[in-house]
């Protein structure tokens, strides 16, 4: 790990100290970095800057890599290098396809300020525990990847849009019918939502909200029961809209400051707890690689 627990402001955090929070319960920019690298157990020790330094940009994908990066907000000719290195050296080493959209998962994290080393390992850690295990096609049909982050499956991800489908119809099912009657299925609108963890529908401010919050619950599913907050949070207008002014509403959907992001995980929470306790353990389980998430649980049913 990075710091240890003599860390006086890491302390003050896990006591709950004053200024471990912000108006709206994020973490204070000053305490993001060095928390998250802490709660992710990353380090400062592998060279991964000389590696990116000289790695062959030479991936089946890197057209699509080059134009991910050069979408994202105006980034430094130095900086866009270094994501571009940074993607490429990813799924490389995890011997996977490169995801589109996964430049702006690694925007945010390439903003704080931390070594190139540690920006590499907290976006690598971020991606592992909270993106959906089979967002990812593997580069070759054999099981696993690097570490065993993957596996093989024609159709990443369908198992996690079939279980937020049941989620809506569960938690709402006037707008489940809704939306499943005009033909508005998941895979159109909510893949983004759950393979990138927001990101593309997020305000800096309101993503590193929802981030630290995913991050300090340590909870990998609090993004679908967020992806859920969001959709019924539009329940209203969809319901007196077509379907294709339905898929541009959801498609335009952005949470825009970090007041707005905490009410959204205040409703996500009463989802989540709403939600059966065997509902939640087959998603944990079936979706993310996240043993921690499945332990607590058990211990929540145990109490209820």
């Amino acid at each position: 790990m990075v710091f240890d627990l003599d860390d006086m402001e890491l302390q003050n955090f896990f006591m709950g100290g004053p200024g471990v929070t912000t108006e709206h319960g994020g973490l204070p920019d000053a305490l993001r970095a060095k928390i998250w690298l802490y709660l992710m157990d990353c380090s400062d020790t592998d060279n991964i800057d000389a590696i990116l330094s000289n790695l062959t940009l030479d991936l089946l994908q890197q057209t699509t890599i080059k134009r991910d990066v050069a979408r994202v907000n105006h980034l430094a000719a130095v900086k866009a290098n270094k994501m571009e290195a940074m993607l490429t050296y990813f799924c490389k080493t995890h011997n996977v396809e490169y995801l589109e959209g996964l430049s702006d998962v690694l925007l945010p994290v390439l903003s704080l300020p931390i070594s190139i080393s540690q920006t590499f390992q907290c976006f690598t850690a971020l991606v592992k525990k909270f993106i959906p295990k089979m967002a990812f096609r593997p580069v070759s049909t054999s099981i696993g990847g690097v570490g065993g982050l993957l596996q093989s499956n024609p159709k990443p991800l369908n198992p996690l849009l079939k279980m937020f489908h049941l989620l809506v119809m569960y938690h709402d099912p006037k707008l489940g019918r809704f939306l499943e009657q005009n033909r508005v299925y998941p895979e159109m609108y909510a893949a983004g939502w759950l393979n990138l963890l927001m990101s593309r529908s997020c305000e800096p401010e309101a993503l590193l909200r929802l981030w630290d919050a995913y991050i300090v619950q340590q909870k990998p599913s609090l993004n679908v029961f967020v992806a859920l907050a969001v959709l019924i949070r539009a329940r209203d207008s969809i319901l007196n809209s077509s379907r294709e002014a339905t898929l541009q509403q959801l498609g335009s959907i952005c949470i825009s400051t970090a007041k707005e992001a905490a009410q959204l995980l205040e409703k996500a929470g009463a989802y989540m707890h709403a939600t059966p306790v065997s509902v939640q353990h087959l998603l944990a389980s079936s979706s993310f690689n996240n043993d921690d998430e499945d332990e607590e649980e058990g211990e929540e049913e145990k109490t209820r």
